[in-house]
């Protein structure tokens, strides 16, 4: 599914890797959405008085100004993945994977906890009606941000790979697949994080999907404090044939319940080893940290 929405590809920055994201799953309307948390790319990257933006048409073909937008339309979701057909997994496609580094700044290194977010404004295309709300959602979940420190003290994360998870509730599945994602703003006060997902839902008995949808999330996090970080969000969801459905704004609160602290190695992961191997093939040698020269 992925390979064949050619606009919707991943992009790459020169000398600045890709954001990562970690997942939290919250029971809205009846459904279980897929939320996806980003971390930014350093500030320091860019200029300051330039905000790193993604065309609204092209997302991830980076501009130097312009206000981030959502998609008027997406492409229609293959006749496959539409409602009533029989549902295949291997249709879902195979995951993307990425093994890139970033540069976090400091205000986004450690380890984070949310556990709700408010939703505030809910917009329906069908009727063009626009309704405040107040409604508080559970939202719990964590997100550790960070790997490495380079030899200049900045910190870096690593992303290893997105692709596709499942919800189980009572009588139905909802599959849900990462399809593009990436920094749209880069500022030393605020970043702006968007990603474009896909929905299936899967009636267990019969097998027959009963929803397919996509979902374009545009993030805003900015630090309140130390240890706060506000994550205001726009959520637009279209049908399966890319039409648009509704657009949803809200803000979560994350608090940092833990300092950043290295990771050298994880499971069959080496970080520290991989790390080294970034910086030197990108010919940032002077970033090693003292262990990894040679």
């Amino acid at each position: 599914m992925l390979s064949k929405h050619d606009n919707l590809k991943p992009f790459l920055i020169e000398e600045v890797s890709r954001a990562t994201c970690s997942t939290v799953f919250f029971l809205t309307s009846g459904f279980f959405w897929f939320c996806v948390f980003f971390m930014p790319v350093s500030a320091s990257d860019y200029p300051e008085d330039h905000g790193q933006t993604a065309s609204p048409g092209h997302p991830g073909k980076i501009i130097l100004q312009g206000k981030v937008q959502h998609l008027q339309r997406l492409p229609a979701l293959d006749e496959g993945l539409c409602s009533g057909a029989n549902f295949d997994e291997r249709a879902l496609g195979k995951a993307r994977y990425a093994s890139n580094w970033f540069k976090i700044p400091a205000w986004f290194a450690g380890t984070f906890q949310s556990e709700q977010s408010k939703v505030v404004s809910i917009f329906d295309y069908a009727t063009g009606r626009s309704i405040k709300s107040d409604q508080t959602i559970v939202s719990v979940g964590q997100e550790q941000h960070g790997h490495q420190r380079d030899a200049h003290g900045d910190i870096w994360h690593f992303y290893v790979e997105s692709g596709t998870s499942a919800s189980d509730q009572p009588g139905y599945r909802t599959y849900n697949t990462i399809d593009w994602y990436g920094p749209e703003v880069v500022l030393p006060t605020r970043v702006v994080m968007r990603v474009m997902a896909t929905s299936l839902v899967v009636d267990k008995a019969s097998g027959t999907i009963i929803d397919s949808y996509r979902r374009e999330d545009i993030k805003t996090y900015e630090p309140l404090s130390k240890d706060t970080v506000q994550v205001s969000y726009t959520s637009k969801n279209f049908d399966s044939r890319g039409n648009p459905r509704d657009l949803q704004t809200g803000v979560s609160i994350h608090r940092r319940i833990a300092p950043f602290a290295a990771v050298d190695s994880a499971g069959s992961n080496d970080y520290r080893a991989m790390f080294c191997d970034y910086l030197i093939s990108r010919h940032l040698d002077s970033l090693l940290p003292l262990s990894g020269k040679p």
